[in-house]
């Protein structure tokens, strides 16, 4: 799990934000191929951004919210909040056999829309991050925003108890999605379908991950 962060405060994810007090430019992450069409809603942020989350809202398959003047569109799987959560013990973090590492592995029938459970971390906000990663580049720190950063450096190394910073990545075979709280400064992680025994759990980082070291992408 990576954050790839930016001078200019720019986050991986599939999301787009638009400042609604700069410019309205849409600044879209993630793997997904096809990005709604949300420029009407950019230049209407400029002004109002409280009504262009109501009518963004008001569109399949998107979420917005306005945070610190900042209006963010998250879209993608739709994503269920009703589920149960995780049983204890349902999942093992465990060697994967290949050069990831460790990985989570199932070990009972998760349920599609299961609470897969928060990510642990250290809370940063962007200067302490660039204090402690002056490259920009951390191996398990997740952006919750243009400003807060979730550091797991420390919680991943507790391979005992299953904790999302150790899901691993894949673009065509993810089964967990991510769903940011950012009032609450969290992040939450659900089961996208029902997830066999055995079966590792996985997530799309998203393509900013990968930039820079496209030759050591995993599927």
């Amino acid at each position: 799990m990576v954050c790839q962060h930016w001078p200019t405060s720019l986050k991986r994810g599939r999301e787009v934000q638009l400042q609604a007090v700069e410019e309205g430019t849409a600044l879209a992450y993630g793997s997904a191929a096809d990005i709604p069409n949300i420029r009407p809603a950019a230049a209407f942020a400029l002004i109002l951004s409280g009504i262009a989350a109501a009518l963004l809202n008001g569109l399949g398959g998107l979420r917005a919210q306005v945070i610190n003047g900042a209006l963010y569109v998250q879209w993608g799987e739709e994503i269920s909040t009703d589920g149960p959560s995780l049983a204890p013990g349902a999942v093992e973090v465990r060697v994967t056999g290949d050069t990831r590492g460790n990985g989570a592995f199932a070990t009972q029938l998760i349920k599609k829309d299961t609470f897969l459970g928060p990510y642990e971390g250290e809370l940063l906000d962007e200067a302490q991050y660039w204090d402690r990663y002056p490259s920009g580049m951390s191996d398990y720190a997740i952006c919750i925003d243009a400003e807060m950063t979730l550091d797991a450096c420390e919680r991943v190394k507790d391979t005992s108890v299953f904790s999302p910073c150790h899901i691993n990545h894949s673009s065509t075979r993810n089964n967990v999605a991510r769903q940011p709280l950012r009032e609450q400064q969290a992040i939450h992680f659900f089961a996208k379908r029902d997830i066999q025994i055995g079966e590792e759990l996985l997530l799309d980082y998203g393509r900013m991950y990968w930039k820079g070291r496209e030759d050591k992408e995993l599927d």
